[in-house]
């Protein structure tokens, strides 16, 4: 298949998916339309030193709580030219980008539209990033080709740049629910997409061969120079990738998950260099430590620079971190997120009910469990992400050590890396304090890349994407949103199916990614659906045990996911077997 056979389809799905975004512009949108409206207002009409502390004389709790990039973002969204104009020529009411209160935040449909394609337009870099990161990891193979190297690099890039653009759960997050995850996903892919590449070039670099005659005759084929060259353009893509995920972290704080990851990486491959002239013993360069660390502090520190000229400095950073941290939110939404602490809440609750009901009990069960804080869930999460420190740590070994690369091929490597930052992502989901349900995204959109390497990897990728997209609905509550996200979430898994075992069917025998427990997992998510939309109020009425059909959703969300997590867990330690 040539490269202009896969970029059409590619381009027509672009299309159909933006026209259906535009078809949803009237839908439901949440309180986080009015947040982003608001913070369009801040950056338009306050100066820097107000922005975050700024609250419309107390009327709003739509306050700005994003790292400093972000607002920089809205600056750019309320104060362009195309912005400037729609205004003055009428296009677009003045009262969209004005400071209003909770209480004044109906708006025009002009205002909705607006927004609705500001999401449309960021979106343009989560369609580059999709892009480079398929292009970095099905990519045609430049030496060293062996019988389980892919045959099919350019059908398995074009599925692979499909099946992330057409997520379903980013539609329903972003263009209904309303919020700019596809952005910041973009940056995110187009930082690993650097990280991977660097690998590929690092194999075009050094032979794999294990043999020493083999070894001797392509070193001699490679000239110092051709060699030089190559590992100075491995290096600038880690610190275009370091600075990538430098920025993404000034775009949203909660990216954090992944820096140990990324930290003990590029700590191993890049400020460490081969010494051929000792028998390639790996030395500790620092210069390459001061390049790497002067260049991701410049990228963290430069969006917070023009908020400390003026002013309290220790005020102002004071104030960022009491906006960007608000541990006074509590342990879980006010929708538990399908993570480890669903269960806990539901097992306090079970207990207490079981205490109150039968008092001889009481002496037995624990009731009220012992409360969990933020220093609590922190060092949970350290120690879940201990494993994917490890496991970056000897990616990168087998990436910058000359013996250790003979053993695995650039894809096993790539694969590793990507494991790391599923692994990472479901952990902070699964631990971490304060979780929304929109943060599964955060590992299923790196999960559908490594959903094209294997059949494992597949079937995992569909019962976390399912699982996870399944617990985003109730987000959309007004029955006027049910055809639109069953019918979203159905067709994409569809699609996926249909994609996935096209990709793996073998010559002997036709791929199965369903078994037979994710066909009951299906089932119990229709009857679910069907209890949470209209049986429940049929039974108990309208005001009756309401928190009971989001209960029964976060904890079959929460069993799912607590089995995708232990299995990126695994997948990722025999990912470098």
């Amino acid at each position: 298949m040539n490269q202009g056979s896969t970029r059409q389809p590619c381009i027509t799905v672009v299309i159909a998916i933006t026209i259906i975004k535009l078809f949803l512009v009237p839908s439901y949108r949440s309180t986080d339309f009015d947040v982003h409206r608001n913070w369009l207002a801040i950056t338009k009409h306050l100066p820097l030193s107000q922005w975050y502390f700024d609250d419309v004389n107390g009327t709003t709790v739509h306050t700005l709580d994003y790292p400093p990039s972000f607002p920089f973002f809205e600056y750019f969204l309320a104060n362009n030219f195309i912005t400037t104009f729609m205004i003055r020529q009428g296009y677009l009411d003045e009262r969209c980008l004005a400071l209003l209160g909770d209480h004044e935040n109906d708006v025009a449909m002009d205002c909705v539209v607006f927004h609705r394609c500001t999401v449309i337009f960021a979106d343009v870099i989560f369609l580059l990033g999709a892009m480079a990161l398929s292009h970095s990891l099905f990519w045609p193979k430049i030496i060293n080709t062996n019988a389980q190297d892919d045959a099919r690099p350019q059908s398995k890039r074009c599925c692979c740049f499909i099946l992330v653009v057409c997520n379903s759960g980013l539609i329903l997050l972003d263009h209904v629910h309303f919020q700019y995850n596809g952005m910041l996903l973009g940056v995110l892919m187009g930082s690993l997409a650097c990280i991977l590449q660097a690998i590929k070039l690092d194999n075009n670099r050094q032979p794999a061969s294990p043999t020493a005659t083999s070894i001797a005759v392509a070193t001699s084929m490679v000239t110092t120079a051709t060699v030089t060259a190559t590992t100075s353009t491995s290096m600038k893509l880690e610190l275009v990738g370091s600075t990538l995920f430098a920025l993404l972290l000034t775009l949203k704080h909660l990216y954090l998950i992944l820096a140990p990851i990324y930290f003990i990486y590029l700590l191993r491959k890049f400020c460490f260099r081969i010494n051929n002239g000792e028998e390639n013993k790996l030395q500790f360069d620092p210069k390459r430590l001061i390049l790497l660390g002067t260049t991701v502090m410049a990228t963290l520190s430069l969006p917070f620079l023009p908020f400390l000229q003026n002013g309290n400095k220790e005020q102002m950073l004071l104030q960022m971190l009491s906006r960007l941290f608000p541990f006074q939110r509590g342990l879980c939404h006010d929708y538990w997120a399908g993570n480890i602490w669903a269960l806990y809440l539901f097992a306090e609750k079970v207990c207490k009910f079981l205490a109150h009901k039968y008092p001889l009990l009481s002496k037995f069960i624990p009731s009220p469990f012992p409360v969990i804080g933020p220093i609590h869930a922190a060092t949970c999460l350290l120690i879940g992400l201990i494993p994917a420190m490890m496991c970056a740590w000897k990616a990168a070994c087998a990436c910058a050590s000359a013996s250790h690369l003979n053993l695995r091929g650039p894809n096993q490597r790539q694969h590793a890396f990507l494991c790391c930052v599923v692994y990472s992502s479901m952990t902070s989901f699964m631990l971490a304090y304060h979780v929304h349900e929109k943060a599964i995204m955060t590992a299923i959109i790196p999960m559908t890349f490594l959903a094209l390497t294997s059949e494992d990897y597949a079937r995992l990728f569909l019962r976390m994407s399912t699982v996870g997209h399944f617990g985003l609905m109730p987000l959309l509550y007004r029955p006027t949103e049910l055809f639109v996200k069953v019918l979203l979430n159905g067709c994409y898994l569809a699609l996926s199916i249909w994609i996935l075992e096209s990709v793996h069917d073998g010559i002997e025998r036709k791929a199965n990614l369903l078994r037979g427990c994710d066909k009951v997992g299906l089932v119990v998510m229709a009857f679910l659906v069907a209890y949470a939309e209209c049986f429940h109020t049929m039974i108990f009425g309208v005001d009756t045990l309401e928190f009971l059909p989001l209960m029964m959703i976060s904890l079959f969300c929460a069993i799912g996911m607590v089995y995708c997590w232990v299995q990126s867990g695994i997948m990722m330690v025999k990912s470098l077997d």
